[in-house]
C-alpha cells in the first residue's frame, strides 16, 4: 500500500547510506560500530519529537509501506533504533536484520523514508478512586499503544495485508543471510574489535550483493555464490 492512502501522517525523515568516512567507526566503549546506514529527522512540523507521545510510524520504500510500528515514548528514540542504535551493543535480530534489508535497498537506489500519526486523543473515565471515601473519580487518559498498532495492523490484514517487514518479523525472519550476518555478530569476543570484527564487518557491507557467508569456526569465513536470476 502507498503512505498516500494513510489518514494524518506527516513525513518525519529518511535513512541514508554512511559515508565512507563514517563507516567502521570506534565506540567510546572500544567496540567496532557495524552500523551502514543512518536515519536523517527532516520533520519541520509543530509536534515535539523529543517529547513522549503515542505514535504510529510507517516505514517505506519508494512510498510503499514495509513496516508499520509504534512508540510511546519518544519518535527521536524510535527511529534510533533502526539507524546507528541498530548495530552496536547488544541489538535484537529484527532490528539488526532489518538495518541491513534497508541497506540494501538503499544500495538498489530506492528511497527509505519514515511517516509518522500521532495519536493524540484523550478519552475520560469514571474508576472507582484510591480510598473507599473517593467513591467514582474521573481520569483523563491517551490510548493504550498496543490496542492501537493492533487497531491500525488489524485494518491492513483484513485489507492489503500486512506489510513485508512485519510478516518477516512474525515467521521465520529476515534472510538467511541477515539472519547469519547476525549470528557470527553475536558470536564476536567483546569487545567487538579486530581482525574478526573488520571481517564481519566487510560481509556487512557486502551484503546487498549475490554472496554470503556461513561462519564455520572461529578461525575460518566460507564463502558461498548465490545465483541471481536476470
Amino acid at each position: 500500500m502507498n503512505i498516500s492512502e494513510i489518514n494524518k501522517i506527516e513525513k518525519i525523515g529518511s535513512f541514508n547510506l554512511l559515508s565512507e568516512n563514517d563507516l567502521g567507526k570506534i565506540t567510546p566503549d572500544n567496540n567496532k560500530h557495524f552500523a551502514v546506514i543512518t536515519y536523517n529527522n527532516t520533520y519541520a512540523g509543530e509536534k515535539k519529537v523529543s517529547h513522549r507521545s503515542l505514535i504510529i510510524y510507517f516505514i517505506c520504500a519508494d512510498s510503499f509501506i514495509k513496516k508499520i510500528g509504534y512508540t510511546n515514548s519518544t519518535l527521536t528514540s524510535a527511529t534510533s533504533l533502526y539507524g546507528l542504535g541498530a548495530m552496536t551493543g547488544e541489538p535484537g535480530p529484527n532490528r539488526f536484520c532489518l538495518h541491513l534489508e534497508m541497506y540494501k535497498l538503499l544500495k538498489q537506489g530506492k528511497k527509505i523514508e519514515m511517516y509518522a500519526r500521532w495519536f493524540d486523543e484523550r478519552f475520560e473515565a469514571n474508576l472507582d478512586g484510591v480510598f473507599i471515601k473517593d467513591g467514582k473519580e474521573k481520569i483523563s487518559s491517551l490510548l493504550n499503544a498496543v490496542d492501537v498498532e493492533n487497531y491500525v495492523k488489524n485494518k491492513f490484514a483484513s485489507s492489503v495485508g500486512m506489510p513485508e517487514w512485519n510478516l518477516q518479523e512474525q515467521s521465520d525472519g529476515y534472510s538467511p543471510k541477515a539472519k547469519k550476518l547476525y549470528a557470527a555478530y553475536n558470536s564476536l569476543e567483546k569487545p567487538r574489535i579486530g581482525e574478526k570484527a573488520d571481517e564481519l564487518f566487510q560481509e556487512i557491507k557486502n551484503f546487498h550483493t549475490s554472496y554470503f557467508f556461513i561462519w564455520s569456526s572461529p578461525f575460518s569465513i566460507l564463502f558461498f555464490p548465490i545465483l541471481v536470476s536476470p
